[in-house]
């Protein structure tokens, strides 16, 4: 049987009066019929924190509050700011991402002590994280599978060495737009970890073919691989993945301009690879992308070049590899 009932917290230092209307549940479980027929007046004397905080406040109450909704709940009385915790400390996924621009250092500080059971952690594009308190999420969840930091450039590599040595199942790693990524960063991750599956560098101007070789050495379970806008990377690199990444299934190499049609012929060791993107790889000919294409119809291949001014065509230099432009007529005569 269900009822409907409504909740009002009595604190008397609370500001206001907090409603949370829900459905409650038989309370009294596993007895006859008439002992469910409770008196109006007990439902009314009951309180929300007298419901079952597990399998009723955390699965169908809290899950439909915001996260400024919870931490106005928390902020109530000692026993609201309890369950709160309670709350945290249970939850699998942490998406601060979503309240960037709203949340403070304190909030994610309060979230970083009280969450023990996170498998996925996405921080994107959040200003108001720092170290200490990256460590202190990455100390306190071992089982984190899932990590996007993508874009939070004020970051340093002492934010992961909890992450590193602490979270040994950890499968994806979003480290987009991070300059402050660095090669002994990655050293250390082939050192420690074993389980990484998918990868983000973009960006990442720090690296080069020695450290991504070595690291990828390391991973022979990786399917996802994306590290576009890496000038320094060339063929070395793709060979790597090409021999120690047999897995392999989706690399982005785009406007990666030391990449030439060598490393991409590598790639065909790789025989689970179906999304390759090159798009703006100056070292790249599309013959060889067409090629490519026609040998494996299993790859899609995404390939954009750049296009030429007005007036001006695109000429293939196999001297010195890259786009040059040339005017239509110079090329005609």
């Amino acid at each position: 049987m269900l009822s409907c009932g409504v909740f009002r917290f009595r604190d008397q230092k609370a500001k206001g009066v907090c409603w949370c209307f829900r459905l409650v549940f038989d309370l009294c479980q596993g007895q006859d019929a008439k002992d469910s027929t409770k008196s109006a007046s007990t439902l009314e004397a009951m309180e929300l924190l007298d419901l079952n905080w597990d399998d009723v406040l955390h699965r169908h109450v809290l899950p439909y509050l915001s996260m400024a909704d919870l931490f106005r709940l928390r902020a109530v009385s000692t026993g609201c700011r309890d369950l709160v915790h309670s709350y945290f400390s249970n939850a699998l996924e942490l998406d601060v991402s979503k309240h960037s621009e709203q949340m403070t250092t304190e909030a994610f500080n309060v979230l970083a002590a009280n969450t023990n059971s996170l498998q996925s952690f996405i921080g994107d594009n959040c200003g108001f994280l720092e170290d200490s308190a990256l460590k202190l999420l990455f100390k306190n969840n071992p089982k984190l599978k899932i990590v996007h930091l993508q874009c939070c450039k004020h970051l340093t590599p002492a934010s992961l060495q909890p992450l590193i040595l602490n979270c040994k199942g950890l499968k994806v790693l979003n480290l987009k737009g991070c300059p402050w990524v660095t090669s002994g960063c990655l050293q250390t991750f082939a050192l420690h970890q074993t389980n990484l599956q998918e990868v983000h560098f973009e960006s990442c101007g720090s690296l080069d073919d020695n450290c991504l070789e070595h690291f990828f050495s390391s991973f022979s379970k990786m399917q996802v691989v994306q590290f576009a806008h890496l000038h320094s990377v060339t063929d070395r690199t793709l060979m790597a993945l090409a021999k120690y990444c047999k897995n392999l299934r989706n690399l982005d190499i785009s406007n990666c301009s030391q990449i030439t049609d060598q490393g991409l012929t590598a790639l065909a060791k790789c025989p689970d690879l179906q999304v390759l993107r090159v798009s703006y790889c100056a070292g790249v000919r599309s013959g060889t992308t067409t090629e490519l294409s026609s040998r494996f119809d299993r790859v899609r291949i995404e390939d954009k070049r750049p296009p030429p001014p007005p007036g001006w065509c695109i000429r293939w230099m196999p001297r010195n590899p890259g786009w040059v432009f040339h005017r239509k007529k110079m090329v005609q005569a």
